[in-house]
């Protein structure tokens, strides 16, 4: 079913990537947070893309469930949909685990939409020109921005992430946000132009790359919205990652190439953090735009809402890193491991 679309890119990758660029800038855009690690980033196979499945928030349900509620009816709606459309997909993947709905990484993308809405991220003019998220993660959120109408724009430079991201996008029709997917190569081609977006959204992904990576995604937005004269552009960050370059080298990336530090929470859970850039020039505007951050929104759809459309719809399915850690170790956060039914996947 999507063996195709990951031998087309691998294939893409070696030509237009790997035998097409300098060996530093091969260098800089690679996963090297995940090499440190040594964890998988890459696949060749459609039957691993099951690893990927609502796997970076283990064992964080109820710090995610509690940051991102209350909802508006509007936003419940969406975080319906967006959990059947990730449902749906995730029946399609073969895999060992009874997969669920994304229901923990979905409420991180919930989070982030909400943190988007509170800094007029959708309102009018901003909401025109769109969203630009680098390093979306399991993609949640691009689910989320097409069910909201937003123009959403993407970059990703970890291989079984682009593919996870490209598979669950193409499996929910979303075609204008597959058109809006780059990869690293594309990226890095000067020749490829970007999509309208005032906003750039960029969670725990800072510190994760490499300082000339940084570099160059900064310098290009920073081209990108003098040449345009996107006005009070902004840069999110809800958490700035782990540290494979320093917190200082990214706050100075920014300093050195004409981004202002205009907001900065550090709340505990690391889950409320949240960081915001605008161009030097144009601090007056995006200020203006901040106005309304800490206005209080009704939100009528409470935690124990949300918690019971979670357990009714999915029975609370727990991620792959949590049934590893229920089966290899001792801390199981009380949980039983479950096994799919032979009829689950397609593959």
């Amino acid at each position: 079913m999507y063996q195709s679309l990951i031998d087309r890119y691998i294939q893409s990758e070696m030509e237009f990537g790997f035998c097409a660029v300098s060996n530093l800038e091969i260098q800089a855009f690679q996963s090297q947070t995940w090499e440190k690690n040594g964890y998988p980033h890459r696949i060749s196979s459609q039957d691993e893309l099951h690893r990927y499945h609502d796997f970076q928030k283990s064992f964080r349900f109820e710090e995610f469930l509690d940051a991102a509620t209350p909802m508006t009816e509007v936003e419940f709606k969406h975080f319906q949909d967006a959990s059947k459309m990730i449902h749906r997909f995730a029946k399609t993947l073969k895999s060992p685990y009874l997969l669920g709905s994304g229901r923990t990484s979905l409420l991180a993308a919930m989070l982030y939409s909400k943190v988007l809405d509170e800094r007029q991220a959708f309102a009018d003019p901003y909401g025109r020109n769109g969203i630009l998220e680098i390093g979306p993660g399991c993609g949640y959120l691009g689910v989320l921005m097409a069910l909201k109408g937003v123009p959403y724009t993407s970059v990703e430079v970890t291989q079984a992430l682009y593919l996870y991201q490209e598979c669950l996008w193409r499996s929910a029709d979303l075609r204008d946000t597959c058109e809006r997917h780059l990869s690293w190569w594309r990226v890095l081609d000067r020749a490829t132009s970007l999509p309208s977006f005032n906003t750039v959204m960029a969670n725990r992904v800072l510190a994760e790359m490499s300082v000339e990576c940084l570099a160059f995604y900064l310098r290009r937005i920073h081209e990108h919205w003098t040449k345009t004269g996107t006005e009070a552009g902004l840069i999110i960050a809800q958490g700035i990652g782990f540290q494979n370059i320093t917190y200082a080298q990214v706050f100075d990336a920014f300093d050195k190439i004409g981004f202002q530090l205009i907001e900065h929470k550090e709340e505990q859970p690391d889950s409320r953090h949240v960081t915001v850039w605008c161009m030097k020039s144009d601090i007056p505007a995006a200020r203006r735009r901040l106005s309304g951050v800490g206005a209080t929104t009704s939100r009528p759809v409470a935690v124990d809402t949300v918690r019971a459309f979670l357990a009714d719809y999915d029975n609370n399915s727990p991620t792959s890193e949590e049934l590893f850690s229920t089966i290899s170790g001792p801390e199981n956060n009380g949980r039983r491991h479950r096994f799919s039914d032979p009829d689950q996947g397609a593959g």
